[in-house]
């Protein structure tokens, strides 16, 4: 998240909550970390489809 008052942060969560994270270059790792994952994910209709299957698979 960019802001004109605050630059860029980013958010992150676990179990039992999450953190603001604003020094610059841990965002610049976190970004780049999004960007990895986002290179692998699938499209929506294709994620969708998968998880719909694991989800009868399981029933």
């Amino acid at each position: 998240m960019t802001g004109e008052d605050f630059g860029e942060v980013c958010y992150t969560e676990s179990s039992g909550g999450g953190r603001l994270i604003s020094t610059p270059s841990d965002v610049l790792t976190f970004a780049a970390r999004f960007d990895q994952i986002s290179a692998k994910a699938l499209m929506e209709g294709p994620s969708r489809d998968l998880i719909r299957s694991l989800m009868e698979a399981v029933r």
